[in-house]
């Protein structure tokens, strides 16, 4: 029988949890159970480290090139990237986003220098009254191959003028089209 996309069961979920506190609109500080990543940015760097990454270095291109004169934020985004993880490699990246209006269409590109892997992920998203809802795909590009997916849906509720909680599901889904485990969170943005 030929079956598409299980259904996990009422006790197969996770908490994955996250805060981020914003020390004003250009550094920040977040947290997160997701991998138990923990990152650091100030205007357009940012250092993070996780379970699967030693140390990583992210740039935004954006906000590094546009010269002062530039028009306002146009919805396009990208960002650069290297990562040293605990295998010892090194990985670097490039991601773009494009938003316009409430549609985020959203790419990741990564390059593994030592083992000569090329992973990507694309991903779209939608956005109406605070409520989201996005799909994310992931690929190995120098086989050629699909490796899965993730489905995700939150709710941004602005509790205070600087204090946003956003409760979020992701059901990941596997290259077999199997669902793992469900992952459930809050996520806490607090802004000084």
């Amino acid at each position: 029988m030929l079956t598409f996309i299980t259904v996990p069961t009422a006790n197969a979920f996770e908490w994955q949890n996250d805060v981020t506190v914003w020390g004003s609109e250009i550094f920040y500080i977040s947290a997160s159970q997701d991998e138990d990543e923990l990152s650091i940015g100030y205007d357009v760097a940012s250092l993070y480290t996780s379970d699967e990454v030693q140390l990583g270095l992210e740039v935004d291109l954006y906000n590094l090139l546009a010269p002062e004169n530039a028009l306002p934020y146009t919805g396009f985004t990208g960002s650069v990237h290297y990562e040293y993880t605990d295998d010892d490699d090194s990985v670097v990246g490039l991601s773009i986003d494009l938003d316009f209006r409430e549609i985020n269409f959203a790419t990741r590109l990564d390059w593994n220098v030592n083992d000569t892997e090329v992973d990507a992920q694309v991903g779209t998203g939608y956005t109406i009254f605070d409520l989201d809802g996005d799909v994310t795909t992931y690929w190995d590009i120098d086989d050629v191959s699909y490796k899965g997916l993730d489905m995700q849906v939150g709710y941004t509720w602005q509790v205070a003028d600087r204090f946003t909680v956003r409760p979020n599901v992701t059901l990941p889904i596997d290259k077999d089209w199997n669902s793992g485990t469900l992952l459930a969170g809050i996520s806490v943005n607090v802004y000084f």
